[in-house]
């Protein structure tokens, strides 16, 4: 995992986090059926830019982007193409 952080003014947290996944071994004996064995010991990266950000002292935001890049580990045993896949998410919360 490597991790860039800045905060630009006070409140605001703006990182991008880095993530390269690995196996320590091929056999992965007791994970799901499609993935008992692992084709390469590269699973994947994922990069995860977030920003947190303190509006006032009531509002808090949370924001962040997850995008998977699949490795040859899955790519290899997965009985359908491997695709990258995104998730999203904004949190907003009220202190009172």
């Amino acid at each position: 995992r490597f991790e860039v952080s800045v905060t630009p003014v006070s409140g605001l947290d703006l990182s991008v986090d880095y993530y390269y996944f690995t196996a320590d071994e091929l056999n992965n004996l007791g994970g799901q059926p499609a993935v008992s064995t692992y084709g390469d010991e590269c699973l994947g990266q994922e990069i995860t830019p977030t920003l947190q950000w303190m509006v006032n002292r009531f509002l808090y935001v949370q924001s962040l982007v997850s995008i998977v890049i699949p490795g040859r580990g899955l790519e290899e045993v997965l009985p359908e193409p491997a695709h990258t896949w995104k998730t999203f998410q904004l949190s907003l919360y009220w202190f009172f």
